[in-house]
């Protein structure tokens, strides 16, 4: 048995010996849940979620503004001049702070979705974990927005993991950590037909400041730019 035999042989017992630890710490990586951060593509974005869920905090975020909890939520056409997303280094066209109630999912959606490259959805994880009317009031919204995608998007997954982010938020109200309450979404709904929109780009926020969401753009933005013209419903 040469040298170049035994090289051989070692590297090959290496090999089997990473592809067996890779092969149990998977299925461990997905009970666990972990989540995958993609730089986010394109140039046009829509903020949709829930009422009262923090769209227009996010928003006021976005302006350079500092938390307000005395600053009402959107729940109707509020028009907002351009401004400057220092964050991100980017001038944010005019547009329309629209409330996140039901009557403007149906009117709205359908439309927004097929027009922006970058969608972001944000709702409660506060009462989304307390009530399980706003729970299921969540669940179909996202469904919704999934079938949406599906119908206008040419590549489905390829959207989901690059121009698709989910926030939750009032993370400062719940006593499980983000991280856990993330993971525990991921197998609670790991069976439905919108479950990868639960994979990528999905965190649990505090915004009460701007430190949370500021760390979660850098992540999702990162240095590519982008993002010239907002809408929020």
């Amino acid at each position: 048995m040469d040298v170049q035999f035994l090289e051989n042989f070692s590297e090959n017992q290496l090999g089997q010996q990473e592809a067996w630890i890779w092969f149990l710490i998977i299925p461990i990586l997905i009970l666990l849940g972990f989540i995958t951060y993609n730089c986010l593509k394109g140039d046009t974005m829509a903020i949709l979620g829930m009422q009262g869920a923090g769209k227009t905090t996010i928003l006021r975020y976005m302006h350079g503004y500092s938390f307000d909890s005395s600053y009402p939520s959107g729940n109707g056409n509020e028009p907002y001049k351009k401004f400057d997303w220092e964050v991100v280094n980017r001038t944010i066209k005019a547009g329309i702070d629209i409330g996140g109630g039901d009557e403007w999912v149906k009117e709205n959606y359908s439309n927004l979705i097929k027009e922006n490259e970058i969608i972001m959805f944000v709702f409660n994880a506060k009462d989304f974990l307390d009530s399980d009317k706003y729970k299921l009031k969540t669940l179909a919204r996202l469904d919704f927005v999934f079938e949406k995608i599906k119908e206008s998007k040419d590549d489905m997954d390829d959207f989901i993991k690059n121009h698709f982010a989910l926030v939750g938020t009032h993370a400062d109200l719940i006593t499980e950590s983000p991280k856990s309450v993330v993971h525990k979404m991921q197998r609670d709904y790991q069976d439905k037909s919108y479950s990868k929109i639960f994979k990528y780009n999905f965190a649990i926020l505090d915004l009460t400041s701007s430190e949370d969401f500021d760390k979660f753009i850098e992540k999702v933005f990162k240095k590519d730019g982008f993002v010239e013209k907002i809408k929020i419903f």
